[in-house]
């Protein structure tokens, strides 16, 4: 048996938060990102500003199976292989020049890619949090979504504003 517990926070029969438990502590709480922040997160870099952009990959790069596709090192894909709506033909030729006169690896760019959409996730959780916890006097590491952070925020803010001169002007 594992020495670790698992339990999951379910809404809507999708996992929210996983709390990861070890002698009846929880080591780490594994939260899904795009339901505290929703959006795309291309777009999500430049609006906070992160110092990690997102980078570009051909999604649709395939050959014949997953390991010689692994393997693949040569000159860059073309153009075809890449989202037209993530990757313009300028960032295109930016890469084509980067890749002149060196070997393109998927397995390398694979894993550079992966790493920089983690420190752009990771640094726009950070800038969003921050900014949350410098407006709001509340802890939004204890928040699981967009939702419950307008909630948390609207119960700690405006909720005690509903009380005027002792008078209580809501009733649940």
């Amino acid at each position: 048996t594992l020495p670790f517990k698992f339990h999951p926070l379910i809404k809507d029969r999708e996992i929210m938060q996983l709390d990861i438990i070890l002698d009846d502590k929880v080591i780490l709480t594994i939260k899904d990102s795009i339901r505290i922040l929703p959006g795309a997160l291309g777009k999500l870099a430049k609006d906070w500003k992160v110092e990690t952009q997102k980078d570009h990959f051909p999604h649709y790069f395939w050959l014949e199976d997953i390991r010689t596709t692994l393997k693949y090192e040569g000159s860059i894909p073309g153009y075809q292989y890449f989202e037209p709506k993530r990757t313009s033909k300028a960032d295109y030729e930016d890469m084509v020049e980067e890749f002149k006169n060196k070997t393109w690896s998927f397995l390398e760019v694979s894993k550079g890619y992966i790493l920089g959409d983690v420190k752009a996730l990771y640094q726009v959780m950070v800038s969003f949090l921050s900014a949350l916890a410098s407006k709001f006097p509340i802890n939004p590491i204890q928040i699981v979504s967009a939702p419950s952070a307008a909630f948390r925020i609207w119960r700690t803010v405006q909720l005690p504003l509903l009380h005027k001169d002792g008078l209580k002007v809501y009733d649940f």
